[in-house]
């Protein structure tokens, strides 16, 4: 039955064994080719093995059977933008911030492609969405100060590092930022302390 392969698909993907996920959403996709679910499903399992070519071919599949499929709008735009198609990344979560406003793994990865095009203001727009639904996201705010100092806003992009580290102290990439950014200002003292706890 389909609906057991489909089920033990998502307990192997659950369990992080995407090998075992494929075979049995494969086995589930032969007994039922027009399932949306199960094909999203078989692509981000794909996706998630680094196959993002056979991905892409069953995420496409679930959005042309299932247009409103939230889940395999993202997933499709986290392959196109790991195979370098910003573009089509872009057009696919641009789709699934449509369906889901207010959840801001959509909008994070909307910024993230919209980074690569240097569409430096529309993706510091997504991230200033993903923080105004998550103030606390210290990766929604790395990710703001990231854009900011691209845009050589040096001040802002600051600001943004620091909160980052208020919510999350481990997170090195602020601090080996703002070091750069401390450094450019010749706060030596603070470059230096930002780059110990890198």
């Amino acid at each position: 039955y389909a609906a057991a392969h489909f089920s033990l698909g998502n307990l192997w993907r659950a369990q992080g064994d995407y090998a075992r996920a494929v075979v049995s959403y494969e086995r589930a996709a032969k007994l039922e080719p027009k399932n949306a679910d199960v094909r999203a499903n078989l692509g981000a399992a794909y996706v998630r093995q680094k196959k993002i070519d056979e991905g892409i071919r069953e995420l496409e599949t679930a959005v042309t059977l299932k247009p409103d499929d939230y889940e395999a709008r993202v997933s499709l735009g986290f392959a196109w933008r790991h195979k370098g198609d910003h573009s089509k990344a872009i057009e696919h979560l641009r789709k699934a911030v449509d369906l889901r406003p207010s959840d801001p793994v959509a909008w994070t990865n909307l910024g993230v492609a919209r980074s690569k095009t240097d569409d430096k203001d529309g993706a510091a727009a997504a991230f200033k969405k993903v923080l105004e639904l998550d103030p606390r996201s210290a990766q929604g705010h790395f990710n703001l100060a990231t854009v900011y100092r691209r845009q050589r806003k040096t001040e802002e992009a600051i600001k943004e590092y620091e909160i980052a580290l208020s919510h999350d102290p481990a997170l090195a990439g602020a601090h080996y930022d703002l070091g750069i950014l401390y450094s450019h200002q010749r706060r030596q003292a603070a470059a230096l302390a930002s780059f110990k706890k890198y």
